[in-house]
């Protein structure tokens, strides 16, 4: 190798290396942002269209419920939604210890059984 072509290489490299540091430096300042603004994953809020329609139908619900109340409940206040039962019971699953108790976990095509979770304080 000769000297030429090892700094024609070695500039290459050294470009390389700084655009992959530039990248992780901004992807980790991305993260400090988003993860940095609340303490517990309790008090992060809820993102999505879907997910507050979903923590919205909880709070309407008066005793334990399953995916197929919270299904219901969807289409009566927002008809427009067009929702999968499967995107509802990921939601719900996703919901567990921050706005919903599971109280039965379902098997086969009987689904789980939630409640709203209690508020301390």
């Amino acid at each position: 190798m000769h000297e030429r072509e090892y700094k024609r290489l070695r500039s290459i490299i050294e470009a390389d290396y700084r655009k992959k540091l530039e990248a992780l430096d901004l992807i980790y300042g991305m993260a400090g942002r988003s993860n940095g603004n609340s303490s517990s994953s309790s008090g992060t809020p809820i993102k999505g269209e879907l997910a507050q329609a979903v923590v919205s139908a909880i709070q309407q619900t008066t005793s334990n419920f399953n995916v197929r109340d919270i299904e219901q409940t969807l289409k009566v206040t927002n008809p427009a939604m067009n929702v999968k039962r499967g995107s509802l019971s990921n939601t719900l699953k996703r919901l567990e210890g921050r706005e919903v108790e599971l109280i039965e976990k379902g098997s086969g095509k009987r689904p789980s059984t939630y409640r709203k979770k209690v508020r301390s304080g």
